[in-house]
């Protein structure tokens, strides 16, 4: 069978499963009423604000009527990816560790910074390791963070000592790559053959600015055509000196040194049939990377998705791209997050995936490579993380209390 072929079949048998499944909403009454409430929320916000969409929510509102359909599953996550800490990579796993599992020679130049270190010894540990700071920038980011939280782009030893000082745990310095290409590949590690094939790819199209030669970097961000919100978070990422700073004349800026959908990124699918010996390269380069430079296998690892940048999308099909992070049990089926989609597609292919990871759950579990947790250990674990980024609970806190409102006024309305 030609590999066009199997990619077809490959295609007609998701959606299949997608088409099952949106015809199954309709018997679950617990999962229907979950996505009305998230299409109600959808709805008011963009009554609100014309510009907002699915991908603008809280991810916990995302994530609800997921939250209905597998709540008495999340314990299994735990044994998902063995080999990754943080519950598999669902909350608080060290990124440096998970990338220290893969050849050196695939990622983003990293270093980790122990919480507490003196300017003067960061300092000497950056010139050793990043030879061409300040005039090339760094990505500054949390050790353990989550959704692009305290993620800083910096540009001078003394937008590194502000970072330094504000911080409040371990955190990563990486080279800056410019992309312009920001790509997610999704990945699951097959139970026949125990390779990992590629389930989905994205762009991550980031938010950009012509310069002029007058305007500052924070006068771009204004004027980009993106919501208030995403401006903000977007400003909340520059230090006020960078922000002053006047882009020279006809540069390509990217606003965005994060491609997070609070960030005002826009996901855009790549299709397998449109690229299929793309797809099959790349499934290769992935395999031999998930080795390190000591020659140990990534067997921990059954489900994640790779964060790239590359120059192209070519480049990253030939192998040329560099890894930024590697997500493991949390990692968002992206593909799910076009815009234009309708609820009950965006849901069909969140439970796909949720199934094949629950799938990879109960052969690890059965073959004694994982262990599941009871619910209460999990929401102990999570609501503590979750305090610890006071910005991401104080979020929680709020979706929570939109969704109960929400679900009243559905059930009042369905009274009357």
């Amino acid at each position: 069978m030609s590999s066009n072929s199997a990619s077809l079949q490959g295609k007609a048998a998701a959606v299949s499963r997608q088409s099952r499944r949106i015809d199954g909403f309709v018997h679950n009454r617990k999962l229907r009423m979950a996505i009305d409430v998230v299409e109600r929320i959808e709805a008011d916000r963009r009554s609100r604000d014309p510009d907002s969409g699915w991908e603008n929510l809280p991810w916990l509102i995302q994530y609800y009527p997921l939250l209905i359909k597998y709540f008495y599953h999340l314990g299994k996550v735990s044994a998902l990816n063995p080999g990754i800490g943080g519950i598999g990579g669902l909350i608080g796993a060290s990124k440096i560790k998970i990338l220290k599992n893969l050849h050196s020679s695939s990622y983003a130049a990293t270093l980790y910074i122990r919480f507490g270190i003196h300017e003067e010894e960061l300092e000497k540990l950056v010139s050793e390791k990043f030879s061409g700071f300040p005039e090339q920038p760094l990505i500054c980011k949390p050790d353990r963070g989550e959704r692009s939280i305290n993620v800083k782009k910096v540009s001078s030893f003394d937008e590194l000592a502000v970072y330094l000082h504000e911080a409040k745990e371990d955190f990563l310095i990486q080279e800056y790559i410019p992309g312009p290409e920001e790509l997610g590949v999704s990945c699951f590690r097959s139970l026949d053959d125990g390779r990992l094939e590629i389930a989905a790819v994205v762009r991550r199209i980031l938010v950009k600015g012509l310069g002029d030669g007058v305007s500052t970097l924070g006068e771009l961000i204004d004027a980009a055509d993106i919501p208030e919100s995403r401006k903000d978070r977007i400003r909340q990422s520059y230090m006020p000196k960078q922000l002053a700073v006047v882009p020279p004349a006809d540069s390509l800026v990217m606003l965005s040194p994060v491609a997070a959908l609070s960030f005002g990124t826009v996901i855009e699918e790549v299709h397998r049939e449109d690229y299929p010996e793309g797809f099959a390269r790349l499934e290769e380069h992935i395999n031999a990377i998930c080795i390190n430079d000591e020659g140990v296998p990534f067997d921990g690892f059954n489900y994640g998705r790779f964060d790239y940048r590359a120059e192209s999308l070519d480049a990253l099909f030939a192998g040329h791209g560099k890894i930024l992070e590697l997500n493991g049990a949390a990692a968002m089926a992206l593909h799910a997050c076009v815009p234009g989609l309708q609820a009950e597609e965006r849901y069909a292919i969140f439970i796909d995936f949720f199934d094949r990871m629950l799938e990879l759950c109960r052969a690890n579990r059965r073959s004694g490579k994982g262990r599941y947790l009871p619910l209460i250990f999990l929401y102990l674990k999570s609501r503590k993380r979750l305090h610890h980024t006071s910005v991401q609970w104080a979020e929680v806190s709020a979706a929570l209390k939109e969704i109960r409102k929400m679900r009243i006024q559905l059930k009042r309305e369905k009274r009357n």
